[in-house]
């Protein structure tokens, strides 16, 4: 049994690294670029653990998920208690329930739009205290059709975004490994299976269980110094009016 919470553990760890030696090994430049802008908080403290109950998520070298049961309204929850890199994790329907109850939306939604994720990421600071934190268990309606469904939920994927400061830095996904799924996916999405036949047919030779993630590094520069636009942190930005230098 797979999870993709094997992969949270990797994220997690390497953008802890990333933003945690940037805030402490470059703070003369950031500040010469960033001002007085306040520092960002990437770990849930132990109080707030403490205080809402928070689940833990655990990944044996199986992959099997043992998590202790979320106290917390919302279902948030860490990877353990105990690790070094408490970064907050939400289901996608814990997320939807804060923004349903500080009325910023009125109905169900299966995915955010940009001003929902940056009002989400404000009141997520203001309950949790962090900047930084993760959301998984989106709808397959807003995910691409190798991504692997949960088992128990199908309507679910195990799927994942990181955000900081409310905005999108990350997204990822465990994938379908089994060709006959993947088919049966493909045709539920109306995807002509012709067109990835040699996709599909690369999974015949094996594959493993796997998943990954995409970083956005110019976005995580830019919302990191809490710059206004990505051209400020790209070295050869593009545009319509701009293709060189």
């Amino acid at each position: 049994k797979e999870s993709h919470i094997e992969v949270l553990h990797v994220l997690e760890g390497t953008m802890h690294s990333i933003l945690h030696r940037l805030q402490t090994e470059c703070q003369d430049l950031v500040k010469s670029i960033a001002g007085a802008k306040e520092p960002i908080v990437i770990t849930v403290s132990k109080e707030i653990i403490e205080q809402f109950g928070l689940g833990e998520d655990d990944c044996s070298l199986t992959g099997d998920r043992i998590p202790r049961p979320s106290s917390d309204v919302y279902g948030a929850r860490v990877s353990s208690k105990d690790t070094a890199v408490p970064i907050l994790r939400l289901p996608f329907d814990g997320a939807a329930k804060i923004l349903l109850d500080a009325k910023v939306i009125d109905s169900f939604v299966d995915d955010f739009n940009l001003a929902q994720e940056k009002q989400l990421g404000e009141l997520i600071k203001a309950r949790y205290g962090v900047d930084v934190y993760v959301i998984d268990m989106f709808y397959a309606t807003a995910r691409p059709f190798y991504t692997m469904l949960d088992p128990s939920d199908p309507r679910k994927t195990f799927s994942y975004d990181m955000y900081l400061r409310g905005e999108e830095i990350c997204s990822g996904a465990q994938r379908i490994h089994d060709p006959s799924q993947l088919l049966k996916r493909a045709t539920e999405c109306g995807v002509n299976t012709q067109l990835i036949k040699d996709y599909v047919d690369s999974f015949r030779y094996g594959a493993y269980p796997h998943g990954g993630f995409g970083l956005g590094m110019e976005r995580i520069v830019l919302f990191f110094l809490g710059l206004a636009d990505v051209r400020q942190v790209s070295m050869f930005p593009r545009d319509p009016r701009r293709i060189t230098p």
